[in-house]
């Protein structure tokens, strides 16, 4: 028995994995595997063809989620759910649990670009640069099954202080750069070399303010956290677009006209309460629109 996991938002045409997928079952006899998928609020074309495709065969398959409530349809052939706040974190420990004594482990990866840099794929090789220390294969699904090779970049040995020198401080030490993947054929991009620290002096870390653009290359997990740390709280099952406009802090609420009543005769605003009934009715469900858009 095999276990594949499928991870990643990469997209493939459909008569591609299904052609990928019979390959998988020649070579390994009639299906002896079973799968563990990411599950996802928003899947993509190639997720839907894939769990239609393990489930028209009635293959075993397992989903691990951070977000159970919000699970698409399409997973409801699933036989088995994880769910784990700590994605990467449960991806590993499952891979590490659930396979029986003897039982193989071949990751399948989804990129969505061939640039082992992409933003839009950095969790994704993140997770591939721990797979690959813990020893499992890792495949390319949507570039014919090609084996792919992560290498951690050697770390630079530190330099010891002289006894009479104080240690230079700074207020953030630089982070360790993931792991990124190198294809056959495909030369690994050398990274630039960080700027050497003058002594005694400190370094300013500058706080980058985000962008549109940089919370939309965000799943919906990461955007649920920046709203925490935020004290932005949103109802359940709320979209990320909604996120990103409360995390901007973008109200595209109209807000309601209300004209004068006109003034009685005893001095006081005849009121009609049919009218003002109305007006109220309008105004909450139109809050309530843009709350669950």
């Amino acid at each position: 028995m095999t276990l594949h996991v499928v991870m990643g938002d990469g997209e493939m045409t459909r008569k591609e994995l299904v052609a990928t997928m019979d390959d998988l079952w020649e070579k390994e006899g009639d299906g002896n595997f079973w799968f563990l998928l990411q599950g996802k609020s928003d899947p993509t074309d190639t997720d839907k063809f894939l769990t239609n495709w393990l489930q028209s065969n009635d293959l075993f398959y397992a989903i691990v989620t951070d977000d159970k409530a919000s699970l698409h349809p399409s997973y409801s052939s699933a036989a088995q759910t994880f769910v784990a706040k700590g994605l990467a974190k449960k991806v590993l420990a499952l891979i590490e649990s659930e396979p029986e004594e003897n039982e193989l482990v071949d990751v399948l990866a989804l990129f969505t670009s061939d640039d082992p840099e992409a933003e839009e794929d950095r969790w994704l090789n993140d997770l591939m640069g721990e797979v690959a220390e813990a020893g499992h294969t890792i495949r390319a699904l949507n570039d014919g099954l090609t084996v792919l090779d992560f290498e951690s970049e050697p770390e630079e040995p530190e330099e010891e202080p002289e006894e009479e020198e104080e240690p230079v401080t700074s207020k953030k030490a630089p982070a360790k750069k993931a792991a990124a993947p190198t294809k056959a054929g495909r030369p690994k991009p050398v990274a630039a070399p960080e700027p050497e620290e003058e002594e005694g002096e400190e370094v300013e870390v500058e706080e980058v303010e985000l962008t549109r653009e940089d919370l939309e290359a965000m799943d919906l997990a990461e955007l649920k956290q920046i709203a925490a740390d935020n004290d932005i709280v949103l109802p359940p099952r709320t979209r990320s677009t909604t996120y990103i406009d409360a995390i901007l802090g973008v109200d595209d609420t109209p807000e309601a006209e209300v004209e004068d009543a006109p003034a009685s005769s005893n001095g006081h605003a005849d009121l009609d309460v049919n009218e003002l009934a109305e007006a109220v009715a309008d105004i909450i469900l139109r809050k309530l629109t843009a709350a669950l858009s």
